[in-house]
């Protein structure tokens, strides 16, 4: 998701100095998303898809905990704006799919390649009191049945080449 992602987002000048005259609370994990969310009430949006920079792969990646960041904070920003009626629940239940499923296969790549350093502590734990026991059944489905065997089939084509 693109309001995930810190390099994907800009604001303009006046609609930041009135965030920060609302004194509006940011998550120190998400605090681009937080100033985005908070200008749901905003007419017009410009959405630009075109990539100026090239992103360059990193060797290590991770350092915190993936289901905790995605599951129940980022969840629960989005959650917010269900509750607000900002977005509907068939669009909420939408993004809870795909953040299980995000979850699902980072923890199959975190399984097979020891440069990736994503936690996933208390996961089935996290996922169950956010979304819910069926969402630990999908994740479990999505990283048994499908992520995970198509990690370790990837990672054995390239050790074999």
């Amino acid at each position: 998701y693109m309001s995930t992602w810190s390099s994907a987002f800009s604001i303009w000048k006046k609609d930041m100095e009135k965030l920060i005259e609302d004194n509006i609370q940011v998550d120190s994990m998400f605090p681009h998303t937080t100033l985005l969310f908070s200008l749901t009430g905003k007419e017009q949006y410009i959405v630009d898809n075109h990539e100026y920079v090239e992103s360059i792969p990193l060797k290590k990646k991770g350092g915190y905990n993936l289901i905790d960041n995605f599951v129940r904070i980022y969840l629960t920003m989005v959650h917010s704006l269900l509750i607000d009626k900002s977005i509907t629940q068939q669009t909420y239940d939408k993004i809870e799919n795909g953040i299980i499923k995000f979850c699902a296969y980072w923890y199959a790549l975190v399984k097979t390649n020891p440069n990736l350093t994503f936690s996933f502590e208390n996961k089935e734990k996290l996922i169950s009191k956010q979304c819910g026991n069926w969402a630990v059944y999908r994740f479990s489905i999505y990283f048994y049945l499908y992520y995970y065997p198509k990690a370790i089939l990837r990672k054995l084509i390239k050790v074999n080449n």
